[in-house]
């Protein structure tokens, strides 16, 4: 539920989402109300590319992650994700 809420790119359902989740859990309410919308939550990214690696694609990632690693042992790459 936080993911949608997080990447959800229409104000309207950001805020009805928003109001669920601040009436479920009092930790999260107080932790959201102090930070400000605009550095969690993509509706409200109103720069438009300080967070837009929330939308950015699982695979995309993901390539860039193996680019950094291709020059690693397979032990130590082994290693890294098991350990």
């Amino acid at each position: 539920m936080l993911h949608r809420i997080f990447t959800n790119p229409s104000k309207q359902e950001f805020d009805i989402l928003y109001e669920d989740l601040v009436e479920t859990d009092d930790t999260i309410r107080a932790w959201l109300k102090v930070e400000p919308k605009e550095k969690w939550a993509l509706s409200y990214d109103l720069s438009g590319h300080r967070y837009g690696n929330m939308t950015k694609n699982l695979l995309d990632i993901f390539n860039n992650i193996l680019k950094i690693i291709h020059g690693l042992l397979v032990s130590v790459i082994v290693y890294i994700i098991f350990f």
